[in-house]
């Protein structure tokens, strides 16, 4: 007796969080093990969404009752955005370095703050200028690209931006002995 041309599909790459339909044909009635994360393992196309790389078997049955099977690896592409490294206290207007530690040559980076303008200094992102525009309590945003379009978790930073008022004047440490003369930075206190 023939065997049935089991074919479970060519081999696939999907982002965490993402599902694939998988593609087994050449047989009437269909086995797929694990069962694991599949929308019904007894039917040709199920939908697969794994969280890790699996390694899907299909076994199917033809007419005269004969059974093979075949395999498809269904890998799944984790990216884990690193930290990003800058200083969480700064002046309101000052222009100050965020970047990114060993970044991955192949991906690129995403950042986002409401109250912050960002200049790139590398061409995948990786590091930024960033002027703080409004002062209290902000916070800056990023995540990874990888090479393959898939995205990694939003990481944030917590900054703490003090404002900056010029007065002009004469302060006074002592009464009657001027310690500082002429443009006098204040610093706004946080609350």
């Amino acid at each position: 007796k023939p065997l049935p041309n089991v074919n479970a599909g060519n081999n696939v790459q999907l982002c965490k969080g993402d599902s694939v339909t998988l593609q087994g044909s050449g047989a009437n009635s269909y086995t797929w093990h694990p069962t694991d994360r599949l929308s019904d393992h007894l039917i040709p196309n199920p939908i697969s969404s794994p969280v890790n790389t699996m390694i899907y078997h299909l076994i199917g049955e033809g007419s005269n009752g004969c059974t093979n099977h075949d395999s498809v690896i269904v890998t799944v592409e984790v990216v884990n955005t690193s930290n990003a490294i800058g200083p969480n206290l700064v002046i309101k207007n000052d222009t100050v370095l965020y970047h990114i530690p060993n970044p991955n040559p192949s991906s690129n980076y995403q950042w986002h703050s409401a109250d912050a303008v960002f200049s790139a200094l590398s061409s995948n992102m990786d590091s930024f200028f960033v002027s703080w525009q409004e002062s209290g309590v902000q916070s800056v945003h990023f995540f990874e690209i990888s090479a393959n379009g898939c995205m990694g978790d939003t990481m944030s930073l917590r900054v703490d931006v003090l404002g900056i008022d010029t007065i002009y004047g004469t302060v006074f440490v002592q009464p009657g002995v001027p310690a500082i003369q002429g443009n006098v930075k204040l610093f706004e206190i946080l609350r």
